[in-house]
């Protein structure tokens, strides 16, 4: 019975981590836009956390506790830049993009939770296409999947 109980909990788990990770599917690079329709500089407004705490497995709650704020992203061959990160993304033909990154360790009040699956992780998501270019913040920590912290994003091409 012990064993039955472990199974049905690690399946939960990891169904719950797969749904966390599912905020807007990775663009393939083969669909990376080369038209030039998307470069340039791009204003991001990340409005405040959907709610200030959220629920997550095991009795973990997530606090959601960011001001609303701007940054730019850049577009150059259709490959999408953030300042300070090293690694990029792109931008398909469509103007949809998602842009992953680590956002540190899990804090907790009696320490870190150890692992580099305890890490959590942001993901900008969105699309430069149209009249309303937006998207969704997410954030989330990878090993307990799930529940997410969120925002809404408008984006603006920089003159």
């Amino acid at each position: 019975m012990n064993s039955l109980k472990k199974f049905i909990t690690t399946a939960l788990l990891s169904s719950l981590a797969f749904v966390g990770g599912c905020t807007a599917k990775h663009i393939d690079p083969a669909d990376r836009d080369t038209t030039g329709s998307y470069d340039g500089v791009w204003v991001v407004s990340v409005d405040a956390p959907k709610a200030d705490r959220v629920p997550m497995p095991g009795n973990v709650v997530m606090h959601c506790s960011w001001e609303p704020y701007e940054f730019n992203l850049k577009v150059d061959e259709g490959r999408l830049l953030l300042e300070g990160y090293t690694r990029e993304s792109v931008v398909s033909t469509e103007g949809n993009f998602r842009f992953d990154w680590d956002a540190g360790s899990v804090r907790m009040q009696s320490g870190v939770i150890s692992g580099s699956a305890n890490e959590i992780v942001g993901i900008y998501a969105g699309n430069l296409a149209g009249q309303e270019p937006g998207g969704k913040f997410t954030q989330y920590v990878a090993s307990l999947g799930g529940n997410t912290c969120s925002a809404d994003m408008s984006i603006r091409r920089k003159s």
